[in-house]
């Protein structure tokens, strides 16, 4: 059983000691009569209210103070001090170790107005947590801040050898790297001696305070309807951090469950590393393009497929806690050649078979107009109107595009009114009736109206590249 901290069983100073008796009674001798009466009642009174407020209290009455602070009023010292001495012996079977308080632990007047309480009631691990108790061990010191400690230095030193590790094992992961060097930024030291109870830790708890540095852990979970920048907008975090607190998160995808942790990594120790990294990198083929006049521009037939060639690169890499500062090619030898892509471009004229005047493919109300939108341009009109509505060629032409998905257009078809200088373009389609290289005649149905691709209701995106250049369609209607 460790020894007691010193404690002090009574109050620092009294204050001035009360007169005698028998001056006082001098006193009233020496005044007239009356006042004499009044100030021997007022004695009176005085001694017997103090005799009445003492017995109100226990007599074994005192205030723990620790470092100038009260942290408890008991009823009984000595009861309390087997109390502590009792919680200190069970801290030392957990711990393996002597456990104490360190510092003087003083024994004081109960302050006005306190309440005394049971010393088996007030001495626990609350009260015990407040007490300032050491244990021997040994301090891990980074750059002078005593970070964490163990209870024996090879326990400290393998904590820190485990972030030098784990580190090592995040740059090895890759095959084909060898490090050529790793090392601390800080200065670490390893201090035997008293510890704070408060720092001591198991080697695996003292490596992860050490590469994570805090031991602060704030731990979000996953609800529906949640993203990566609502989260971190609530805890004051941009999604950038969030990212740097989650390694493991890969783009934008979470889900309903996940377990996310809000602190930021700020590792008390910082890495510098360089390794030697040898890899095969692809090299890019080239593509030759061939024109074919007997076939129609829609018409594109590669006619030897391309390959990628290789190359073994040799790179020197410097690392800051785990970030790439610097790179430096050592060797670069080719393995294998590119093979070119071949490819035959269709270029025949396409006839000119518009009339130059245009109907309306669908018949509605034009939801939203052309030119700038929100922000961005909007390349045509939409037409609102019920799904499955017909669709029908704003003119005579050759159809050059019917396509189940054309991005945000969704399923589109595209007509070629004459030898590409006229062109229209159907968006948003439910489905489509047409085939490229078909000829269709103005007014014919070629699909029907939906909300496919990036839409907000049921309406036909309509389009008139002039030239290749995106234009108003209603310039081409009579008011």
């Amino acid at each position: 059983m460790a020894p007691m901290a010193k404690t002090s069983t009574g109050a620092k100073g009294s204050g001035r000691a009360h007169p005698g008796f028998a001056a006082v009674l001098d006193r009233l001798r020496r005044r007239p009569a009356a006042r004499r009466r009044l100030l021997f009642l007022s004695v009176v009174a005085l001694l017997v209210f103090g005799l009445s407020f003492n017995s109100m209290r226990p007599a074994g009455a005192r205030a723990v103070i620790v470092a100038g602070e009260v942290v408890a009023v008991v009823d009984d010292r000595a009861e309390f001090l087997s109390q502590i001495d009792a919680l200190l012996a069970q801290l030392e079977i957990e711990y393996g170790q002597r456990v104490w308080v360190s510092g003087e632990m003083e024994f004081g007047r109960v302050p006005t107005g306190a309440e005394p309480q049971p010393a088996e009631g007030v001495a626990n691990r609350e009260l015990l947590s407040k007490l300032p108790l050491v244990t021997s061990g040994c301090v891990i010191r980074v750059d002078g801040q005593d970070v964490a400690a163990c209870r024996t230095e090879d326990e400290a030193r393998s904590a820190v050898e485990m972030v030098l590790e784990g580190y090592k094992a995040g740059l090895t992961r890759k095959s084909g790297v060898e490090i050529l060097s790793c090392r601390f930024l800080e200065t670490v030291e390893f201090v035997p001696g008293d510890v704070s109870l408060a720092l001591l830790k198991t080697s695996e708890d003292a490596a992860a305070l050490l590469e994570r540095g805090t031991d602060k852990v704030v731990v979000h979970t996953v609800v529906k309807n949640e993203t990566l920048w609502g989260i971190a907008s609530k805890a004051s975090m941009t999604v950038a951090d969030l990212r740097l607190a989650n390694p493991s998160v890969k783009g934008d995808l979470i889900r309903v469950g996940d377990s996310l942790s809000m602190v930021v990594p700020n590792p008390y120790l910082s890495l510098v590393s360089a390794e030697r990294y040898v890899y095969t990198q692809a090299i890019a083929f080239q593509t030759q393009v061939r024109s074919d006049p007997e076939r129609w521009p829609w018409e594109r037939i590669v006619t030897q497929a391309g390959k990628r060639g290789e190359k073994q690169l040799t790179v020197e890499i410097e690392r800051h806690n785990g970030q790439e500062v610097a790179r430096k090619v050592i060797s670069e030898v080719p393995l294998s050649s590119p093979v070119t892509q071949v490819v035959v471009q269709g270029t025949m004229q396409i006839p000119n078979r518009g009339t130059g005047r245009l109907a309306w493919p669908v018949v509605g109300r034009i939801t939203s107009g052309f030119g700038m939108r929100r922000g961005a341009m909007h390349t045509g009109i939409d037409i609102a109107a019920p799904i499955g509505t017909p669709v029908i060629a704003a003119d005579t032409g050759t159809v050059t595009l019917s396509q189940s998905s054309m991005g945000g257009y969704g399923q589109t078809i595209m007509i070629d009114h004459g030898g590409g200088s006229l062109v229209t373009l159907y968006g948003h389609l439910s489905k489509r009736l047409v085939k490229v290289g078909d000829v269709v005649e103005k007014g014919q149905v070629i699909g029907n109206v939906g909300s496919t691709g990036r839409s907000t209701g049921p309406h036909l995106h309509f389009e008139v590249r002039l030239n290749g250049k995106v234009v108003n369609p209603v310039q081409f209607y009579s008011s």
